[in-house]
């Protein structure tokens, strides 16, 4: 298995797995996943061989998970959490996709920077997206109290209780948002 990259790895095949293991044998994860046993019989052998380790035991009345098999579970479990959690709030979004958007741009780099991410945001959204100037701090807060979406800040900064993703530029900015 040297030669095979986990990026490649289908997350479904890891969530079919976790199903399996709650449910405890095929048939009744195959009916929870409203699919057939048979290819989840072979999604199941395909991640097994795919891993290198036997993930059940097969018996008369159904799998119990092999010692790999439950460590597996404990590696997948957060990012199969993790996923849920991100569908639900990407779920939030579309059905919100009417109401207005907020964002905060930091006052802390020239404005003319933010130029192109205003002009697509307001395409994409039209008059449901209000722009806030204001140094980091008070945008931050702003996310924190939820009266602004996002904000575009500048480090530096406590973002403890936020999402922080680093953007890809010359000067340290990160994209704030609520969890």
């Amino acid at each position: 298995m040297d030669n095979f990259s986990y990026d490649s790895l289908d997350i479904k095949l890891l969530w079919y797995f976790a199903v399996v293991a709650e449910e405890g044998s095929l048939r009744g994860a195959a009916r929870r996943l409203n699919m057939s046993q048979p290819p989840l019989s072979l999604h199941i052998k395909n991640l097994e061989e795919t891993l290198g380790v036997l993930l059940f035991q097969r018996h008369n009345r159904g799998l119990t998970l092999t010692g790999s098999g439950m460590r597996v579970l404990n590696v997948i479990r957060p990012l199969l959490d993790m996923q849920d959690s991100i569908y639900g709030r990407l779920a939030n979004f579309t059905r919100n996709k009417d109401r207005d958007v907020c964002l905060g741009l930091t006052t802390g780099f020239e404005q003319g920077i933010f130029w192109g991410i205003e002009a697509r945001l307001q395409a994409l959204y039209g008059e449901r997206i209000h722009f806030i100037r204001d140094s980091s701090p008070p945008l931050v807060q702003r996310v924190r109290k939820g009266r602004a979406d996002a904000a575009l800040i500048a480090l530096p900064f406590d973002t403890h209780g936020l999402i922080a993703v680093p953007l890809p530029y010359a000067e340290a900015r990160v994209l704030a948002m609520p969890q």
